[in-house]
């Protein structure tokens, strides 16, 4: 799987768009342009204003993993920033995905670590008691994204693929991609 995980990180969501209409997020926001991203998903859902649990999913996925945390919709506070980009970047894992607000912007610029995002807002969450939710489904903009499903993201949105269609969905991206850059370079002559 990891090679095909590879070969996905430079395969365009876009290129999805044009095989179907599912699995394509684009209401997030990368951190920078150009940006490249692939991985198995790692799911947290977490409340508005406690973001304890995204180092606890953080903490339990492997290098290459994306971390995929889920915020209510309209909460007003970061769950994610500087210090558990930090932590997200010594684990090795290969970007986030915070369908919520992040805060800390140039510190994540500065980690070169691909990040999409809802929204960006000085004001953050606190530690509570209330639990997060590790490995389960959450929903984004429509999109359901279960644990282990694999994300691929590029300057245009993100990705989602299950596991067991990787490898055909892939072959067919692929095939299409490489016949539009034939394309382009025919009409540009």
């Amino acid at each position: 799987m990891s090679d095909l995980v590879e070969r996905l990180r430079n395969v365009s969501p876009s290129t999805l768009g044009h095989v179907r209409d599912s699995g394509l997020i684009g209401g997030l926001t990368p951190i920078r342009r150009p940006i490249r991203l692939a991985g198995p998903a790692v799911t947290v859902r977490v409340s508005e204003i406690d973001a304890n649990g995204i180092l606890n999913a953080a903490r339990a996925a492997a290098p290459g993993d994306v971390l995929v945390v889920s915020q209510p919709r309209g909460a007003g506070r970061a769950c994610f920033g500087g210090v558990l980009a930090s932590h997200v970047k010594a684990l090795g894992l290969a970007g986030v995905v915070v369908d919520g607000q992040i805060t800390d912007h140039e510190q994540l610029l500065e980690l070169n670590l691909p990040v999409y995002h809802r929204g960006i807002t000085p004001r953050v969450s606190h530690r509570s008691d209330r639990p997060a939710t590790i490995g389960v489904p959450v929903d984004i903009d429509g999109v359901v994204i279960t644990p282990g499903d694999v994300i691929f993201g590029d300057s245009d949105g993100l990705g989602v693929l299950s596991p067991f269609e990787v490898a055909e969905v892939l072959a067919e991206l692929e095939r299409r991609e490489a016949d539009e850059a034939l394309l382009r370079q025919r009409i540009l002559a």
